[in-house]
């Protein structure tokens, strides 16, 4: 059963007397994937830092969030670290979690690297160090540490920009097994990957949304000039 779990109405972000968001409005689903989606500069990345707290600024508009909604994000900007080793990336959120995280830590960080597909890889060496995995490796450890949290919308900065087709398939297949107990909110640059994994596209232009609908009509049937143009490949990203 669908309920929404994030919405936004006229939301905007303005510092010293200049807007860098404008009137974005969205209604976040329960499993429901949302693809933001914009050329260099647009805004994407400043639009989760405000989902997440740590823009500077000041915020308008409605930012509402249903219940006990959680934001858990993956991005290459909070990579695990090398020097650790798998175990202690992931027992580094305990510290977030609580002390009773920490007393079933086992437990969960065998749960989510089940999810994703690395406990039978990585059971044995749970205490080497993350510099022997490769990139796809990491980039799933990075998805396991932020399960640990238990977020119920769970934000994707651009996690699949340097993988392989095969890699970006197996990170789809674990993020649509997700989709049952928590929403997506995904960065992407790759319109292909945007069209097989999005529930809705939303479109920024300098910070404003130009655009946001649901993906079959946001591609073959644009409301706006500038998704046309970007969708047509007449704006690159």
């Amino acid at each position: 059963m669908k309920f929404p779990r994030l919405t936004l109405k006229n939301y905007s972000l303005h510092r010293e007397g200049k807007f860098l968001l404008k009137d974005i409005s969205f209604t976040l689903q329960s499993v429901e994937t949302l693809s933001v989606i914009g050329e260099q500069g647009a805004g994407k990345g400043l639009f989760l830092k405000s989902l997440l707290g740590l823009h500077k600024g000041t915020v308008t508009g409605t930012f509402e969030m249903v219940g006990n909604q959680r934001l858990g994000l993956v991005s290459k900007s909070y990579a695990c670290i090398d020097d650790l080793s798998i175990f202690q990336n992931l027992s580094l959120v305990s510290r977030l979690a609580g002390v009773e995280m920490q007393v079933h830590l086992a437990e969960e960080v065998e749960r989510v690297l089940k999810t994703v597909g690395l406990w039978s890889t990585f059971k044995n060496s749970l205490h080497e160090k993350i510099s022997k995995l490769n990139a796809f490796e990491k980039t799933l450890l990075n998805l396991a540490r932020t399960l640990l949290l238990t977020p119920t919308v769970l934000i994707l900065d651009q996690p699949t920009l340097l993988l392989d087709p095969v890699q970006k398939a197996l990170f789809e297949a674990v993020i649509e097994s997700l989709k049952d107990s928590m929403s997506v909110i995904w960065v992407n640059y790759d319109l292909e990957q945007v069209a097989r994994v999005s529930d809705q596209v939303m479109l920024l232009k300098d910070g404003k949304m130009v655009e946001c609908s649901n993906c079959e009509d946001f591609f073959t049937k644009p409301l706006e000039a500038d998704t046309e143009n970007f969708i047509s490949g007449r704006i690159h990203v």
